[in-house]
């Protein structure tokens, strides 16, 4: 999905440092989630609102109900549409998620 540039979708992020999107590949068949801190400036907890965002192939697109951290392996469901998060600065700038539908 990060190999090209099309299919980019900002998500709603209730922190002004941190901005979030989703992203597919050309066919649709993979998509990640990623939120980028946009400060050095300390931890930032925030709201990834995935909202009515569709994933997955043109004939059965669908709601993302759950995302895995694509460097710890950690699955979360998404409940009331989205997900808390916490980004720290000091360890990564940046949380990368694969999306299920």
């Amino acid at each position: 999905a990060l190999l090209q540039t099309s299919n980019l979708r900002f998500a709603q992020i209730d922190n002004n440092d941190v901005i979030g999107f989703i992203k597919e590949s050309v066919a649709r068949d993979n998509a990640v989630a990623v939120a980028v801190a946009l400060t050095k400036a300390g931890p930032r907890e925030f709201w990834f609102h995935f909202g009515d965002i569709e994933i997955g192939p043109s004939t059965s697109r669908r709601r993302v109900k759950s995302i895995e951290n694509l460097i710890t392996g950690k699955r979360h469901v998404l409940e009331w549409g989205g997900i808390r998060l916490r980004i720290d600065q000091q360890q990564d700038p940046v949380l990368l998620f694969r999306c299920f539908a």
